[in-house]
């Protein structure tokens, strides 16, 4: 439904985006995560029209929609878009909203179609209502209504809910998914906070300074990063230096490597579920923060030479900052890097 390939973008003679190559299957719902000025929401307006490309292609549903040489009217691309401050109209009402880009219907039509996108996002009840007495949840469902009003192929959200507080983004983003699911709407979410992009997004994209670092699902992205950068961007770890003994043999400071080693790699990434608590360990950290959050503690721990490590424990362990506790480490994953920041 959306291909994207070998794209460039300049502002002025600054390049924002450089070879970035991507593509969406009809119903997926993608993201694209990243630093501010990694260059995302100029790809996304790139998608929708409002940036001319310096090289590539864009193509939406298999039709060339964008390329250097030539570029389709935003209104022709069948693309919505839902934009961060949401862009609504204060003089008009819900319905008002969600109808203005429906003007080529029938009437009868426009009045069905705006009904039905308004039960879909669950404010049938409020069609009409002014959009300023709306909460920020309430005018992020009517720009979405809005946006999918018209029946795009591809729906493009570009930071959607960074206004609103953490526990209604979580619930918004679990909605608007479902919503998307059940419309067989394909759309790209531009998002720099990662447990907004895992609870909604198929497959995940990392930028940085314009580059598409890895492509993938969230489980791949956080267990199999490519490099140091998407592994410290995506949850939480620690690199250890690896290091050998006169025999060859790989270690860290927690103890021996039981895989096989590349020759040259150099860290091992240790994210906090990798460290378990235990008594009887002759393996010790300090504890030097705890952060409570119920259902468990989250703790920075030091090690004997200066090591740092986080691990994560069920919060009837308390422990306090100083003391000394007994760890050993259990690896699901081995991510080893070479000294360049690859994965080996």
């Amino acid at each position: 439904m959306l291909t994207i390939t070998q794209l460039d973008l300049h502002y002025g003679q600054t390049q924002i985006v450089q070879d970035f190559s991507l593509g969406l299957e009809k119903g997926q719902i993608g993201c694209l995560l990243g630093p501010s000025g990694s260059g995302k929401s100029s790809i996304l307006r790139a998608i929708a029209g409002f940036e001319p490309l310096s090289a590539g292609e864009i193509a939406v549903g298999g039709k060339p929609v964008g390329s250097a040489s030539f570029s389709l009217r935003p209104e022709q691309r069948q693309v919505g878009m839902v934009f961060q401050d949401y862009a609504l109209f204060p003089h008009l009402t819900v319905s008002g909203n969600v109808g203005f880009g429906l003007f080529q219907l029938p009437e009868q039509m426009r009045r069905q179609r705006v009904a039905q996108m308004l039960e879909l996002v669950g404010l049938a009840a409020l069609a009409e209502r002014p959009v300023h007495q709306l909460s920020g949840g309430q005018q992020q469902r009517v720009a979405l209504a809005r946006a999918l009003a018209p029946a795009p192929q591809l729906l493009l959200l570009d930071e959607p809910f960074s206004g609103l507080d953490a526990d209604l983004r979580e619930a918004l983003a679990k909605d608007i998914r479902q919503i998307l699911q059940h419309e067989g709407i394909t759309a790209l979410l531009v998002t720099h906070d990662q447990h907004e992009a895992f609870a909604m997004a198929d497959q995940l994209g990392v930028i940085l300074q314009g580059r598409l670092q890895q492509w993938g699902t969230a489980y791949e992205l956080y267990h199999q990063p490519v490099n140091r950068f998407v592994a410290d961007f995506i949850g939480e770890g620690h690199l250890l230096a690896v290091q050998r003994d006169l025999a060859g043999a790989s270690f860290t400071a927690l103890g021996p490597l039981p895989v096989a080693v590349p020759a040259d790699a150099c860290w091992l990434l240790v994210r906090p579920e990798d460290i378990e608590h235990d008594d009887l360990s002759l393996l010790k950290a300090q504890v030097v923060s705890t952060a409570f959050r119920g259902s468990c503690y989250h703790y920075e721990l030091r090690l004997a030479q200066g090591e740092q490590l986080s691990c994560q424990l069920q919060s009837h362990h308390c422990h306090s900052v100083g003391e000394w506790i007994g760890i050993r480490a259990e690896m699901a994953h081995w991510v080893l890097f070479s000294a360049d920041g690859c994965r080996k």
